[in-house]
């Protein structure tokens, strides 16, 4: 089976006028195109009821204005106005009119061409009704027409019936009236039933595809209430003839009345008629079909399915698919008084899905349905609707089916079997006007592309127990009402996410795939379920109090805290409730750095304090003291040793933050304490390095940058290495040590050198040209150049400048080495070739 699907139009007024208590619609469509709907109003005036009609083109546009049917005043009171459509694109409207002389009641009838003019006139162009009936003692009322199909012989025309008093012990009989296409009425009245026993009234005719027709009325006695209904066919010299006899209708003993009659595509007809107490509560509709031959297809079936309350009130249209639809008024269905309900019906007499409510309005009473079908196999539906405020108005609202089960960005009313089924939803249509309904069985709404299905959007969705999304991203709104009857949901392909817009909801038993779950209240969500891993799918609004419930379980230290790290404040579960906790403070144990330590060695300790027991925390080093420290886990290391002097800095900050699980955290200045290294041994790196000797024979080693070597009380030895040096010894023997290809470019700097107590060392694999040992004194020069060609080293004492000459006086240039600033004395044994 498959889920019925119907595009519902707007409720469209028919019209705006100072006549109230509109009432007894009714509604054709025409040949042409278009409708026509036709009521009964009580004139402002106060003179009395009227009959009124208004045109709809075939986009439901009005035509024109609203027009009165009759030439009679309403103070003759023109009532129950009933509108056929006639082949040639126009229309025949008949009603009761008490303009009798006695005040009884008749049968009127008025023909109108395809423009809406009046055809029935008298000699002077007037319009003139006809009156149907011949007898007019008492009151001929009820009127019902049938229309036969165009004929190129002209036998068509159209058949009247009503229920008139006569003097037969019932008090009323059906009589019945046939007319040729040009109005010409053919014989007398006749009287339809045999059986005069019983009252008869509410006569229903229809004229099947052989151009026979049936009549149905209502047969009441004292006590019983039968549906009858009788065939007719025209002979050959065109008269009324019956088949057979009275048929009664099958209804099991109950009292039944009022039916309605349609005639089927396959030849065969369908009669409603409602009942009383046959279903158990007060009145309802029920319906019986026949075939072409006039033999019953199955047995008797109730047509609505709810029923509390009563149903009452049905009419009945064929559709051009060979199905039709039935429609009834329910008491307290909507919650209200009186609302419209219909039902479609397949060809097979299969429901097409369940029930569905006709209006959109609820308030007071929807009453009074009369249905034509178009020829697209849509249908329209006119009715009345009551409220204390507005009064009574006539309503007209145009239904299409759908040939597949996809909603549309329309108003759509989809109802399914008890079949499992599935609906099609494109993104972003659901909609305030969709009731979507999916009966019985296991039914699914399906994402048909990517994007949002807003739960919240139709005016009523039941029945349905699984989503499945699209192959894209989807979002999935809903609030408890419409997901309690959802068991699971799964978002398949994409990013997908289930917001919750509410302040509580049960998710307990329920199956969630491939999808998040976004808690959007501000005001804050409790969600109580019974699943640890539905739980883990949560996120929460910051700030906004979201908690969680868990039954029968309870969640670890770790799940707990990604909860609370998701945005839930409060959880409970088996083992007590805990509230989230920000980090109250966090503590250091060691603190202690090495100058010049190697990287990754250890510093300290971290640990979050918390108030909610046993919390786990992330930490994040946000200030590392110029890139000295390192994060690592929860140890603080060093991460560049060679930036930790103690001569220089003896303790620096670092910034700690510590984040619980639940996403609260702290932030935290820590101090780092640099201890002082005995013997100092630096190499240097890349980077402009500075390096402060302490009380010990420091060895400190420069790298490839400009650094800054500063010795301290010891006997140190300082090495810059590439580029431009700043060397001073201080205290102590120093040795300054040069041991790179020397550069014009970046000679060194040294600032204290004592021909006393310090020694300039020069790397004989760098300095080749002079043999190990304490420099010659032939190879010492002060001056700025080379005197011979055994000067290596030479001293420009005016300026502070060494260099060093491969060859002397040769043809190679010397390179200054070094800058002494403080411009010292030297000596050929300062220098010392290792």
């Amino acid at each position: 089976m498959a889920i019925s699907v119907i595009r519902a139009g707007a409720e469209t007024l028919v019209s705006t006028s100072p006549e109230t208590n509109w009432q007894n619609p009714n509604v054709t469509a025409l040949a042409g195109g278009g409708w026509v709907v036709a009521w009964e109003a009580y004139e402002s005036d106060g003179t009395g009821y009227n009959v009124y009609q208004q045109r709809f083109d075939a986009q439901g546009y009005p035509v024109g204005q609203k027009s009165p049917i009759s030439a009679q005043s309403a103070s003759t009171w023109q009532l129950n106005p009933i509108l056929t459509a006639l082949p040639d694109g126009g229309w025949l409207a008949t009603w009761e009119s008490q303009q009798d002389s006695d005040g009884s009641s008749g049968v009127f009838q008025q023909r109108f061409n395809a423009q809406g003019q009046a055809l029935f006139v008298d000699g002077s162009g007037n319009q003139q009704d006809k009156r149907v009936n011949t007898t007019t003692a008492g009151n001929q009322q009820a009127p019902s027409v049938a229309v036969f199909p165009a004929a190129q012989d002209d036998s068509g025309g159209w058949v009247v019936t009503w229920s008139s008093k006569s003097e037969s012990p019932s008090g009323f009989d059906i009589f019945q009236q046939y007319y040729r296409s040009d109005g010409t009425a053919i014989g007398g009245e006749i009287k339809v039933n045999t059986v005069d026993a019983d009252s008869e009234y509410d006569p229903s005719v229809t004229i099947l595809s052989d151009r026979s027709w049936v009549v149905t009325w209502t047969s009441a006695a004292a006590t019983t209430a039968n549906i009858r209904q009788q065939r007719f066919h025209i002979d050959s010299g065109n008269n009324v003839v019956p088949d057979g006899g009275e048929i009664v209708v099958p209804n099991a003993g109950y009292f039944s009345f009022v039916p309605n009659t349609a005639a089927l595509a396959d030849g065969g007809w369908v009669v409603t008629w409602e009942a009383i107490d046959q279903d158990g509560w007060g009145r309802g509709v029920f319906q019986q079909r026949y075939n072409a031959q006039g033999a019953p297809v199955g047995t008797t079936s109730q047509v609505n399915t709810t029923v509390a309350g009563d149903q009452e009130r049905s009419s009945i249209v064929a559709l051009l698919d060979g199905g039709w639809v039935v429609a009834w008024q329910s008491e307290g269905q909507d919650g209200y008084g009186r609302g419209l309900y219909m039902q479609r019906y397949y060809a097979d007499g299969s429901p097409a899905g369940a029930e569905m409510r006709v209006t959109d309005i609820t308030v007071g009473d929807q009453r009074f349905s009369h249905m034509t079908a178009l020829a697209d196999g849509s249908w329209i539906v006119t009715y009345q609707s009551f409220d204390a405020v507005n009064g009574a108005s006539v309503y007209v609202r145009h239904f299409s089916p759908s040939s597949s089960e996809v909603l549309t960005i329309a108003s759509d009313i989809a109802s399914g079997t008890n079949a499992s089924e599935t609906l099609f939803v494109p993104s972003a249509s659901l909609s305030i006007g969709d009731r979507i309904d999916g009966g019985g069985g296991s039914d699914t709404l399906s994402i048909n592309a990517a994007g949002i299905l807003d739960l919240t959007a139709p005016a009523s969705l039941t029945g349905f127990e699984a989503i499945r999304g699209s192959a894209g991203n989807d979002t999935i709104i809903a609030n408890a009402a419409r997901l309690a009857d959802f068991v699971a949901i799964d978002g398949r392909g994409g990013t997908n996410m289930l917001q919750l817009s509410g302040s509580a909801f049960d998710l307990s038993n329920k199956v969630f795939l491939n999808l998040g779950i976004k808690l959007t209240y501000t005001a804050g969500t409790k969600v109580t379920l019974n699943d640890k891993a539905a739980a883990g799918l949560l996120d929460g609004t910051a700030g906004a109090n979201d908690r969680v419930i868990l039954v029968g379980d309870a969640f670890t230290v770790r799940e707990r805290g990604l909860l609370f790290q998701h945005g839930i404040e409060t959880v409970t579960d088996s083992t007590g409730t805990y509230t989230n906790s920000g980090p109250t403070d966090i503590r250091f144990t060691g603190g202690i750095a090495l100058e010049l330590s190697g990287t990754g060695m250890a510093v300290g300790t971290l640990q979050g304090v918390d108030p909610n027991a046993g919390d786990e925390f992330d930490y994040e080093l946000l200030d590392d003291a110029g890139g000295r420290f390192a994060l690592k886990g929860d140890r603080i290391v060093v991460k560049n040793g060679s930036l930790l002097d103690y001569e220089e800095v003896r303790s620096y900050q670092i910034k700690v933050r510590a984040k619980d699980a639940g996403g609260l955290s702290r932030d935290k200045d820590l101090t780092v304490t640099v201890t002082d290294l005995a013997v100092e041994v630096t190499s240097g790196t890349n980077a402009a390095d500075r390096f402060v000797g302490g009380v010990g024979n420091d060895r400190l080693g420069g790298g490839l940058d400009n650094d800054t070597l500063v010795g301290g009380a010891g006997n140190d030895t300082l090495s810059g290495g590439d580029g431009k040096d700043m060397l001073t010894g201080n205290a102590g023997k120093d040795v300054f040590l040069f041991d790179t290809k020397p550069n014009k470019l970046n000679p060194d700097v040294v600032t204290d050198f004592s021909s006393r107590d310090d020694t300039f060392q020069l790397n004989r694999t760098i300095f080749k040209a002079m043999p190990k040992g304490v420099l010659a004194s032939g190879a010492f020069v002060t001056g700025k150049t080379a005197k011979d060609s055994g000067d290596r080293i030479i001293y420009d004492k005016g300026t502070g400048s060494l260099y060093y000459d491969v060859d002397g006086t040769g043809r190679t240039a010397a390179v200054k080495i070094a800058v002494l600033t403080n411009k010292s004395k030297l000596y050929f044994h300062d220098f010392v070739v290792i």
